[in-house]
């Protein structure tokens, strides 16, 4: 393994402490200002009473709540501490109170024993999981599903959607015209009439929504919708000559290749590069109609939505940091992503188990006697799948119900051991699917998101050398 690595890991492991430390440090300071300044308001009353008499409150012009117990009363009561009284507010003042001093230094205190850790905890945080080897090997995955997504899309788009195709862009694109011409001239005649109006809202809402940029946002985008009235991204758009649009169809797929192409072999991205592979998806989506209805387009595009989270801006560099460290993957984006496998895998299980079909369901269980002769494309090995005894068809279907109902909540665990577990679950049934059958990119795509349960730990005592080298590689190490 080479030694960039580890130093990568110790510099990010510092960085994790000194990071703990500060926010820690901003919290006692928070908590030391809040409760200054918020004690009395916390119930937290003086023991001892001022002898002045107690202010009225400028806005009710009454006497407070609080006191006025204390203004009805004798100076001599007030001051010796015998006040009587039924309310509730004197009943709790017969408990035993800290005073402020002794409070605020209480609270300092208990706090310091959660900021300065002992040495065991914080050798806890120093050896909490990494994912920088993890995220060059997310990118390098995604990037092999991008080259297979775009070598479809450049093979097939103009025999589909192209301009002599199945179903031609240019229609999707023309409805979509139609429709936000539709809407402007509404509004412009709504417009018009607001003018009418004596009260005509706020000027700066007015002025913003009436700006050359809000316009041209509306018209360009908002108003360029699907029939099912969601916004029509598409960079087909900028075509001149929607009857020509095969150009620009094989332009799209290319660049797509070549994107990808550098996030293989650089294992790194940035979200430059992310959000332009997005976008050449979301467009193919825009128009693809039926052919670009299937699950794993969406999928797709969710998950690279995801993944622009989780490289910088603009830097290339697979460690990207500052000088005193690398900077971690961020924790939310991790949690996020291994939150859409388990709705991915959930939701296939829960539409066997909710649906009419029996065949799925306990009591019969035979879905398999004759899934591998019906799937949409067998393989090669899908005959000797098919030809398995009974007894093994109907333990497909039981593996398959424990993978995708059960499996899916180890990927949310908090514990480590039990998230390795769930994803390795989860590649090892998405192996055997690819063994099995044929269902494009689907099952590959499946694959990336469970890797990032995988930590940079795991990866470099459990990959072989060779592996280590293809995989987590890069042109910098």
């Amino acid at each position: 393994m080479p030694t960039i690595y580890h130093n990568h890991e110790r510099t990010s492991t510092f960085f994790a402490v000194k990071l703990n430390l500060r926010l820690r440090l901003n919290l006692l300071v928070a908590i030391i200002l809040l409760t200054k300044s918020s004690y009395t308001v916390m119930g937290f009353a003086r023991s001892s009473f001022v002898a002045n008499k107690p202010a009225k409150n400028p806005i009710l012009k009454t006497t407070p709540i609080s006191d006025a117990r204390y203004a009805n009363t004798s100076s001599s009561a007030r001051f010796s501490g015998k006040l009587q009284s039924t309310t509730y507010n004197d009943r709790n003042n017969k408990r035993p109170r800290l005073k402020p001093n002794k409070m605020i230094a209480s609270i300092i205190f208990a706090t310091l024993l959660m900021t300065i850790k002992p040495a065991w905890a914080i050798t806890a945080v120093a050896a909490a999981p990494s994912y920088q080897l993890t995220r060059i090997l997310f990118l390098r995955m995604l990037a092999i599903v991008y080259i297979a997504a775009f070598s479809v899309a450049k093979f097939q788009n103009k025999g589909l959607i192209g301009d002599r195709g199945i179903a031609p862009a240019r229609f999707v694109l023309d409805d979509s015209q139609k429709r936000q011409e539709l809407r402007s001239a509404r509004r412009k005649e709504w417009a018009e009439e607001r003018k009418k109006y004596s009260q005509k809202g706020s000027w700066l809402m007015n002025k913003l929504s009436d700006s050359r940029i809000a316009t041209l946002f509306r018209d360009k985008f908002w108003f360029r919708t699907d029939r099912a009235d969601r916004p029509l991204p598409c960079l087909l758009w900028l075509a001149k000559d929607r009857r020509n649009l095969n150009p620009w169809l094989d332009g799209l797929a290319n660049t797509g290749l070549l994107l990808s192409t550098i996030m293989l072999a650089a294992g790194s991205a940035n979200a430059l590069l992310i959000f332009a592979l997005w976008l050449i998806q979301r467009s193919f989506m825009s128009v693809g109609g039926v052919f670009y209805g299937y699950g794993w387009e969406p999928q797709l595009a969710e998950l690279t939505f995801h993944s622009l989270f989780l490289v910088p801006l603009l830097s290339m560099d697979p460690f990207f940091g500052s000088g005193s460290g690398v900077f971690a993957v961020p924790t939310l984006v991790l949690w996020a992503t291994r939150f859409y496998l388990a709705k991915i895998m959930l939701g296939a299980g829960l539409i066997k188990m909710k649906s009419p079909d029996r065949k799925w369901k306990p009591g019969d269980m035979s879905a398999m006697y004759y899934f591998y002769e019906t799937q949409p494309v067998p393989n090669p090995f899908s005959r000797y799948f098919h030809f398995m005894p009974k007894a093994w068809h109907k333990f497909e279907v039981w593996t398959n119900h424990v993978v995708e109902l059960v499996a899916p909540f180890l990927l949310l665990s908090p514990l480590r051991k039990w998230r390795i577990t769930g994803a390795l679950i989860q590649i090892i049934f998405q192996l055997v699917l690819i063994t099995s059958g044929n269902l494009s990119f689907l099952n590959w795509l499946t694959i990336v998101p469970a890797i990032l349960c995988l930590d940079d730990v795991f990866l470099t005592n459990n990959l072989p050398s060779f592996a280590q080298k293809a995989l987590i590689g890069t042109p910098m190490t």
